[in-house]
């Protein structure tokens, strides 16, 4: 989607990423691209979730998107974003699943701080996750928390983790504009809130796990 970012900038990102677990990245998609990406999510989303159970505490989000388009399977497998990854991590990541997250008006039941890696070796190579904004996300209507640093340490594979600080010292709370997106360790602890606004916070992510062969 977006033009390539200069080998300065990318290698800035990279020592970011390595020492916080997690980089956002500013004006990701323009307009165009914000508009077509969240039409597409919008209209599968809608036929999707016909099948979801109203009383799920993930109810509102939908995995395996690639599965169901094949212009998400595309992006999932392509997108510029790929390159930025393979920048980051240091070898081409495999794509496992793209996703769809809301977090309606009124829905106040968030998600509890975890982690994405569970069962992991930290010897292995694993991968990471971009989260692209759709919607306005802040503290009001539940934007992205991180633990910063939180990817270095080791955390039991319960949801929630036990003992995390949500309002530590180094705790952050990603607000972002439509159009930015946050990439993120699969070991960092993160969560978000319910939505205590009147604007929804809608977002499409793509996870990549283990190395491309």
């Amino acid at each position: 989607m977006q033009s390539a970012m200069p080998k300065y900038q990318l290698e800035k990102l990279k020592k970011q990423f390595e020492e916080d677990g997690f980089v956002i990245l500013k004006n990701y998609l323009d307009l165009d691209q914000l508009d077509d990406l969240r039409n597409r999510a919008i209209d599968l989303s809608s036929r999707l979730m016909k099948d979801q159970e109203s009383k799920d505490k993930y109810r509102h989000v939908l995995k395996s998107l690639n599965r169901q388009d094949s212009w998400f399977d595309d992006e999932l497998k392509n997108g510029s974003h790929v390159k930025i990854l393979e920048a980051l991590l240091g070898f081409k990541p495999n794509g496992v699943s793209a996703a769809w997250f809301d977090r309606p008006i009124g829905d106040d039941i968030g998600i509890e701080p975890h982690k994405d890696a569970y069962g992991s070796d930290k010897s292995e190579k694993v991968g990471a996750t971009i989260w692209i904004s759709l919607d306005k996300a802040s503290r009001d209507n539940g934007c992205l928390s991180y633990l910063r640093g939180s990817h270095k340490k080791v955390y039991p594979d319960i949801i929630p983790i036990p003992g995390i600080e949500k309002n530590s010292e180094h705790a952050v709370f990603v607000e972002l504009n439509p159009g930015d997106a946050v990439v993120h360790s699969p070991f960092i602890v993160h969560w978000s809130e319910g939505n205590q606004s009147l604007m929804p916070r809608r977002a499409v992510s793509y996870f990549y796990f283990g190395a491309k062969i």
